[in-house]
């Protein structure tokens, strides 16, 4: 049976929005029942599915104000921490493609922070997608592979078979807004699908401390040690699962000019320092860094599930150093 608790702060989220009392609010008739309500009376009988649906339907709605809006995206909040951070969809990834992940990415920089947009994937092969597009409703294209918007990157997984995609945003002075997002595939088949989701609290307002390499720093060691400061956003959700990934990428002279050759991820995000070379569970072609220039980032994401897709707030520092071994 539905809690007073939860049936009473639904009914307040909607009163909110004033959007209840129209065609006899919640008890009125299912087919006069606008959007939002729908969603609300299937957030109150525990229909995730039916209330995504509703959602999406709500902010797809022109004529929705800013009030329905944000009832629709503290509707959406509330019940990712009640399932502890996971709904389910109405949508699944097309034949040969898993592993979906969105990030919405805060970037410190030298001189200031940068926002990004990041989505990746696997796929069984090389050429399983031809196309990827992320547009946020109805028609600002964020990612577009064909039409060059991001930068499109595959290579082989390092383990498992398969490959990996991502496209990847230029930096953005202003984060992406809150809304709703479409994503376009289609595979080298011709066979085309759509998903989505509703991008709401996926804006990170800090960034972590990284300590060592300094900013441009020599250092001399071929196996230098990274460390940095544990990281929470102040929009973490305890309905959130935490990750951390540290990578370091050589500096070339041709395009994407940068190649990665160490990497180091945690589960839960506690670890603060890591040494090139000397952590069992790194990844990466190579245990030494030869001379060269490099480039550092040191990563937090903080995740929850829509479906198959990892949605994930992401908070960044990145920085260059350098290493010249007498």
């Amino acid at each position: 049976m539905m809690s007073l608790k939860r049936m009473t702060v639904a009914m307040a989220m909607a009163g909110v929005a004033t959007v209840a009392l129209a065609n006899g609010g919640f008890f009125g008739a299912e087919g006069e029942r606008s959007a939002i309500e729908r969603a609300h009376a299937a957030y109150l009988k525990d229909d995730m599915p039916s209330m995504s649906s509703a959602l999406r339907e709500a902010l797809a709605d022109p004529s929705a104000d800013q009030l329905v809006r944000t009832n629709a995206y503290d509707l959406l909040n509330r019940a990712f921490r009640e399932h502890k951070g996971k709904l389910t969809s109405d949508w699944a990834p097309p034949p040969g493609v898993s592993n979906l992940k969105f990030a919405h990415v805060r970037k410190a920089k030298q001189d200031g922070v940068a926002y990004k947009a990041n989505f990746a994937g696997h796929m069984d092969a090389a050429d399983t997608l031809s196309q990827v597009q992320l547009v946020k409703f109805p028609n600002d294209v964020v990612l577009d592979r064909r039409a060059g918007v991001g930068e499109w990157e595959s290579a082989p997984e390092e383990t498992g078979g398969g490959f990996y995609f991502g496209l990847d945003s230029e930096d953005r002075e202003a984060p992406l807004a809150d809304g709703l997002y479409i994503i376009r595939f289609v595979l080298a088949s011709g066979l085309s699908s759509e998903g989505w989701f509703v991008m709401s609290d996926l804006t990170s307002s800090a960034t972590p401390s990284v300590h060592a390499p300094a900013y441009g720093e020599t250092v001399t060691s071929a196996q230098p040690t990274i460390t940095w400061d544990d990281f929470r956003s102040p929009e973490l959700s305890p309905d959130e699962r935490r990750v951390m990934r540290v990578n370091v990428s050589r500096v070339t002279d041709v395009s994407p000019y940068w190649a990665p050759v160490w990497g180091l991820s945690s589960q839960g995000a506690t670890q603060t320092s890591a040494t090139v070379g000397l952590e069992p569970d790194a990844d990466g072609p190579e245990s030494s860094l030869a001379n060269g220039e490099y480039w550092l980032s040191v990563s937090f994401y903080e995740q929850r599930m829509f479906g198959d897709l990892k949605l994930r707030r992401a908070s960044r520092t990145s920085r260059p150093f350098r290493v010249a071994i007498p």
